[in-house]
């Protein structure tokens, strides 16, 4: 990147380091005021004090002694046939070898020349301190107030012609009114003010990319980015160094150059922010790279195959171990990166837990892809089939099972899970006044079913029923099991109960008992009257296995002196 300076003269800056040179080293003049490069590399360079042609080495000055009009530089520009075209305050030369000078008297709008860009069909624009210029073969067209371009003032001071062959030209504000952006469609102007976005009417740079996207560099609130009809401004909060600017350039690698009374900025549009791949397993295409990249120019375009295919998705799938080179651009910035694939022989997770909280009596499936092959789970007593991926898991302790396989990709691979049992509660019914069914138990929730069927808003610890049927209650504490009684066969008897001292229910065989002292005598009675057993409790707390494989339901009387009480249950 070559950069002039108003009192330093010019500065070469490669990717590292920045060599300047000035007059001491055979410059001309070292207020720079634009610069430019011909088809054979040779770098020209305008002053206030002539003209300069560095080929590397050396450089040949050129001043009016050589045929300039004046030394009084402004700009410069190598056009398509490498003429070198420079602007002064005494008119504009063309050098191919020699100079020819146009001014007024040749058709030329205004002596001061500041700005000279060519069209796709190779015509000369120059924009003067009184409007533009188009010079098409020896036919000179004015381009002012009249027809569109500056209404107030006239001075264009930057100018360059985008790839879609518009004109663009920016003018300087005269006594705060005027300036702005404009630009030629070969038919008519179009002007841009802060009115539509424009950081600032004072334009000093145009810039444009290869997609027609315009860089305004403006001499008080920074740069603006046009592109699909919309300004973006950038300032210093963006990382601008100034915004009072001189020049904006777009260089061959896509970069922006923004030029500043307090230096230049450098803006890529398009930053590679991350690269993540996946590795390609057991000899399989399962790889991926995925590259995650910034920009202000999108869409964002990639290829994976050396431009054979170009696409806007960012991700590649079905990618067996290798590198690949990638290429990506947003149409400004063209970059490269060689990924690799890695392989690798890790088998895929087969089991999505870790562990697994299983409530005591019940199985669970531990959801394997169905495609595994090569199964075997182990211990095998637990498990439905051990040779399919999902089986049926019952175990009956806390225990570790695992699983070996070989997963989709042909890897082999070992999975295991953890668990822990979770203790069920026992739950009992009692049943009072007939039909009101009470756990003399308690928990945090309880629901009630009639024939499996959930009974809606029978959620309490005692529930009435209100016809025969099969009614069960299953109950747990938050976070635990739930645990569910045996079924209940209510056929509304019509036998009362009316007690709330003795507490007796019965459960897998067993008879189980709370009184409020030792000593009562407890009869049991078939619901027809019939003696079963009859015995007295020794505790007030106690158990005793029922005879006889009583089942069904049972009447109980406790007697405790005076007092008679008579408890309905079930006996399973």
């Amino acid at each position: 990147m070559w950069i002039g300076s108003s009192d330093n003269g010019l500065t070469v800056l490669s990717s590292s380091t920045g060599t300047i040179l000035t007059t001491t080293d055979g410059l001309v003049g070292n207020n720079v005021k634009d610069i430019d490069i011909d088809g054979l590399g040779n770098v020209w360079i305008a002053t206030t004090a002539g003209l300069s042609k560095y080929n590397g080495s050396t450089f040949t000055n050129y001043t009016t002694a050589q045929g300039l009009p004046s030394n009084d530089l402004r700009c410069v520009f190598v056009d398509a046939s490498n003429n070198v075209w420079i602007g002064t305050s005494a008119g504009v030369c063309k050098y191919d070898g020699s100079f020819t000078t146009y001014t007024t008297t040749d058709g030329l709008i205004h002596n001061t020349v500041l700005a000279i860009t060519q069209d796709l069909s190779g015509n000369m624009w120059f924009g003067t301190a009184e409007g533009v210029n188009k010079l098409a073969g020896t036919i000179w067209t004015d381009h002012t107030f009249l027809n569109g371009v500056n209404a107030n003032g006239d001075q264009v001071q930057s100018a360059t012609t985008d790839a879609d062959g518009n004109i663009w030209v920016g003018s300087l504000p005269s006594m705060g009114l005027g300036g702005g952006l404009y630009k030629w469609d070969g038919t008519s102007w179009t002007t841009y003010t802060t009115t539509n976005g424009l950081a600032h009417n004072d334009v000093r740079g145009i810039a444009s990319d290869p997609m027609s996207r315009i860089w305004i560099a403006t001499n008080g609130n920074g740069t603006s980015h046009f592109r699909n009809a919309t300004f973006t401004t950038y300032g210093t909060s963006t990382g601008i160094i100034s915004t009072s600017q001189t020049c904006s350039e777009v260089d061959y690698n896509g970069f922006v150059w923004i030029g500043t009374n307090a230096g230049i900025s450098r803006i890529s549009t398009l930053v590679i922010q991350t690269s993540i791949t996946t590795n390609a397993h057991c000899g399989n295409d399962d790889g991926s790279l995925t590259i995650n990249v910034g920009t202000i120019n999108g869409p964002v375009y990639f290829t994976y195959d050396n431009g054979v295919t170009i696409t806007t998705n960012n991700t590649l799938n079905n990618l067996t171990a290798g590198v690949y080179q990638v290429q990506l651009t947003d149409s400004s910035i063209f970059a490269s990166m060689a990924i690799e694939i890695f392989s690798s022989t890790q088998a895929m997770d087969a089991i999505t837990e870790t562990t697994y909280n299983l409530c005591d009596g019940d199985s669970m499936l531990p959801g394997v892809d169905p495609a595994f092959t090569n199964c075997l789970w182990d211990p095998a007593a637990v498990v439905s089939d051990a040779n399919i991926p999902n089986p049926l898991i019952s175990p009956t302790t806390n225990m570790w099972v695992s699983l070996t396989y070989t997963d989709t990709n042909g890897c082999v691979g070992e999975d295991s899970i953890q668990f822990f049992i979770m203790p069920v509660p026992t739950v009992f019914v009692n049943i009072t006044n007939d039909s009101v069914f009470t756990s003399p138990l308690i928990f945090n929730n309880y629901q009630w079913f009639l024939y499996g069927d959930t009974i809606p808003g029978a959620t309490g610890q005692s529930y009435t029923a209100t016809q025969p049927g099969v009614y069960m209650l299953c109950a747990n504490n938050t976070g635990q099991c739930v645990g569910c009684s045996d079924p209940i066969n209510f056929q509304n008897a019509g036998f009362d109960e009316n007690n709330d001292w003795a507490k007796i229910f019965a459960n897998d065989g067993i008879l189980h008992w709370m009184l409020p002292s030792e000593g009562c005598m407890i009869s049991i009675y078939t619901p027809d009257g019939r003696l079963l057993q009859q015995f007295i409790a020794s505790d007030k707390n106690g158990t005793l296995t029922l005879k006889n494989n009583v089942s069904g339901i049972i009447l109980i009387q406790v007697e405790n002196g005076d007092r008679s009480a008579w408890i309905k249950a079930f006996a399973k």
